[in-house]
């Protein structure tokens, strides 16, 4: 369906795109855990493991009109069903991926340095670190070259693109998690969606009007807007979530 991406400690392993949104967020609690006062007393340095630009910039063209009546012929038509659904979703991102591409959206440098920026602003000092590779899956294992050196540890996760309702509009998803320093304590953990509508238990932030297009083909006609609503809705999502921290 759509390539993978490592969400970091604790996070589990999930498909780029409305996968994260539509299943995680629609059937089950996506963990949210505050930033206590006493934990903020302590955070003075935090080291900020970037994020790297998504593999794709999703399109999911809802589902199939009819496409549910399949599960009446229960795990048989459920498979065929997803198989079906898969190869929509993916034909979608391709076509969107062929009109925003171009435009070098440029998305996670945008989130870092939005999320840099914040952090500077509320007085914690900063260090940007180089994103993690996929064999650092263990807290001990990325902690080990950090570890003592910050009080706190951030790490985050985007996923960017489109969905097709009665309209088109932008879905945008970030995960943000703040450890200790020695990654053995969860400060903070939320999952933030830019959208049009709230979906689970995501802390939802409404997309600007601006960005929602009447059809697919709108869409796909002007890439530069649907490049300047991602862009925006990261920018909004790291506002938010700076100041819960």
């Amino acid at each position: 369906m759509f390539k993978d991406w490592e969400v970091p400690l604790g996070f589990k392993r999930i498909s780029v795109a409305l996968v994260l949104v539509s299943l995680l967020a629609a059937c089950s609690t996506v963990k949210k855990t505050a930033l206590a006062p006493e934990s903020k007393q302590k955070i003075k340095t935090v080291a900020v493991f970037e994020t790297p630009e998504p593999q794709e910039y999703f399109l999911n063209p809802g589902q199939l009109p009819g496409g549910a009546a399949l599960y009446a012929f229960g795990a048989l038509g459920g498979l065929v069903l997803g198989g079906i659904e898969a190869n929509r979703m993916q034909n979608a991102t391709s076509e969107f991926m062929a009109a925003i591409k171009p435009t070098q959206p440029d998305v996670a440098r945008h989130w870092n340095e939005n999320v840099l920026s914040h952090l500077l602003a509320k007085g914690y000092q900063a260090t940007v670190l180089p994103p993690m590779t996929k064999s650092e899956s263990k807290d001990t294992e990325v902690c080990g070259s950090v570890a003592g050196k910050y009080d706190a540890v951030l790490f985050t996760g985007i996923s960017t693109g489109y969905a097709e309702t009665s309209s088109v509009a932008p879905r945008v998803v970030a995960s943000v998690r703040l450890l200790a320093g020695d990654c053995q304590q969860t400060y903070f953990e939320e999952t933030f969606l830019y959208a049009a509508q709230p979906l689970g238990s995501l802390t939802h932030l409404p997309s600007d009007v601006q960005f929602t297009f009447p059809t697919r083909a709108a869409l796909i006609a002007d890439p530069l807007k649907a490049k300047e609503a991602l862009r925006s809705g990261l920018g909004e999502i790291a506002k938010k979530a700076a100041s819960a921290l």
